[in-house]
């Protein structure tokens, strides 16, 4: 019998078409997949149904993840500037006492883990990075009604506010398209979890009343809330209200005054700049893609805000798909590829959301007993410095992992293997001795980066093929002791290893090469020797043409 899963890389020639790809919905999703594609020289229509970006509340977290994509659209400079680095979280009881904090300082892939940010202004400054690049075209105040597959492209209609209708094709349309996703509808896939029965508002007040630089999660059993300090002097509230009430009667009625009265007493002249009531969804779609349709962020899942990894999860997605969906629209991989985009991401995006509904059990617990335990295992968290750790470096938080895939994974569930994870990013030198973040060197595309010594000396024909065909850039990687020209003798260049942490990442992982792919996870490792053996297996796992 035929897998159906698999048989969904099996897609006829494309057509010509007016755009490679179309994608609905500029949210941030939208806008980095826009960014990504432009970069890559795709012909891509951004639509979105609002006449502006959205500006109410919404996320506050940023992770280092997601900085790292940014970087690589060259944007994270212009994102920092909206951002609070090393946002700590605590969680307390109502009287202030510290249950527990969560302050990551390790910065393993380049960034600081925790950022707390703007994320309208952070829209703001992807949709102007899509200025960048003339094949992108952006849809404003335009509304995708239907789309249909045929076997060679996918037909879409929309209308623009004014009420005019147009019709035009695409090889690929993407819905970024939130949880009421049309896309998602047209493909016929289930929306699997639930929808919390309790709603929160969320409240951004301008001239911060309170000024500290962290969060503070409140468990009172009475009126847990959570108060956050966000660039720009912004303090964003989110309080627990009941699932009658609306945005509109809760400011008719005062009360979202009479909330943060509960916490800052009677303060003259609050500055509210906006507030939205939102239902916590913990949901994921049953399928990331389906044939020439693909879901990407709150399209193909929704979860709770308690870890703020709804953003980072679909900055994630973009992630993997860019690279995999500009190489099918080239025509460097057959659409086979895509399937690994759902195998990948569908994993790791569900854990994200109980990772989420976890964190929110935590601050409203449902029964008394629920309540003793949080603050037992909080008591235990401080008294045990393994499980201290545990919580104050977001051990917890689910890594992408990926044993299957667009990797070559030769060693099992062996712990030390590199492949499926993300590349490490620390500073390193060229050999004119400018530092840098190990990303810049690379370059946007693949890496086949070796230490010590050019793995390439034992590639066969097919194996220098394959890395022509990925457009892969070729990095050597010594201690920053060794002076050395440019080139190295290898006629490549050369990465100096400014921190020691390269050498310690190889020695870790026991091998001497690994190929990274677009979105930094290690798509294979090996010994120099055995090099060619390896991207052959690689090629198949990617569906090379």
């Amino acid at each position: 019998m035929t897998n159906p899963q698999a048989a969904q890389g099996m897609l006829t020639e494309q057509a010509p078409c007016d755009f490679d790809i179309v994608i609905v919905g500029a949210g941030p999703v939208g806008l980095t997949l826009a960014n990504y594609f432009g970069r890559e020289g795709l012909r891509t229509l951004l639509v979105e149904q609002l006449d502006e970006l959205i500006d109410y509340p919404r996320g506050v977290g940023l992770d280092d993840e997601s900085l790292r994509v940014f970087q690589g659209l060259g944007l994270a400079s212009q994102v920092r500037h909206h951002t609070v680095p090393d946002h700590a979280v605590h969680w307390v009881t109502s009287n202030g006492d510290v249950l527990a904090s969560v302050k990551p300082r390790e910065q393993i892939y380049g960034w600081p883990r925790r950022n707390g940010f703007i994320q309208p202004l952070v829209d703001r400054v992807l949709f102007k990075g899509l200025e960048r690049y003339p094949g992108v075209e952006v849809r404003l105040g335009t509304t995708v009604e239907d789309v249909q597959e045929s076997e060679s492209l996918v037909n879409v209609r929309m209308m623009d506010s004014r009420g005019t209708e147009s019709n035009l094709t695409a090889s690929f349309v993407i819905g970024c398209d939130g949880g009421k996703s049309l896309v998602r509808k047209k493909m016929g896939v289930e929306f699997l979890g639930n929808t919390e029965s309790t709603q929160w508002i969320v409240v951004d007040i301008a001239d911060d009343p309170i000024g500290t630089p962290s969060v503070f999660a409140v468990c009172d059993s009475r009126f847990p809330h959570i108060s956050v300090g966000l660039p720009g002097g912004v303090r964003r509230f989110e309080f627990m209200v009941p699932k009658t009430e609306t945005e509109e009667s809760l400011k008719s009625s005062g009360e979202i005054e009479k909330n943060i009265q509960k916490v800052l007493g009677n303060v003259p002249q609050l500055n509210i700049i906006r507030s939205r009531v939102y239902t916590h969804h913990a949901r994921v779609a049953s399928r990331f893609r389906r044939n020439r349709l693909i879901l990407a962020g709150d399209a193909a899942h929704l979860m709770p805000v308690w870890q703020g990894q709804g953003y980072n999860t679909g900055i994630r997605d973009a992630a993997n798909l860019g690279w995999k969906l500009s190489a099918v629209v080239r025509g460097t991989c057959d659409a086979g590829l895509l399937d690994t985009y759902d195998e990948e991401r569908r994993p790791h995006a569900t854990a994200m959301v109980k990772v989420s509904e976890a964190a929110g059990r935590l601050l409203v617990p449902k029964t008394r007993l629920h309540s003793l335990l949080r603050h037992g295992t909080f008591l235990l968290a401080q008294k045990i410095p393994p499980l201290r750790r545990y919580m104050t470096e977001m051990k917890y938080k689910p890594m992408p992992y990926f044993r299957s895939g667009a990797v070559v994974n030769t060693q099992g569930n062996n712990e030390r293997s590199p492949v499926g994870k993300l590349m490490i990013q620390p500073k390193v030198a060229n050999a004119q001795g400018e530092v840098m973040l190990l990303d810049d060197l690379l370059g946007p595309g693949f890496a086949l980066i070796c230490w010590g010594s050019w793995s390439g000396r034992y590639l066969d024909e097919k194996g220098e093929a394959i890395l022509r065909n990925l457009g892969a850039r070729h990095l050597v990687c010594m201690p920053e002791c060794q002076h050395i020209p440019a080139s190295g003798g290898t006629g490549l260049p050369m990465v100096l290893d400014h921190e020691g942490k390269l050498q310690e990442w190889f020695d870790l992982c026991g091998c001497s090469t690994v190929l990274v792919r677009p979105d930094r996870t290690v798509a294979l490792s090996c010994r120099s020797m055995d090099l060619s053996e390896r991207l052959r297996s690689f090629a198949h796992a990617v569906h090379m043409s």
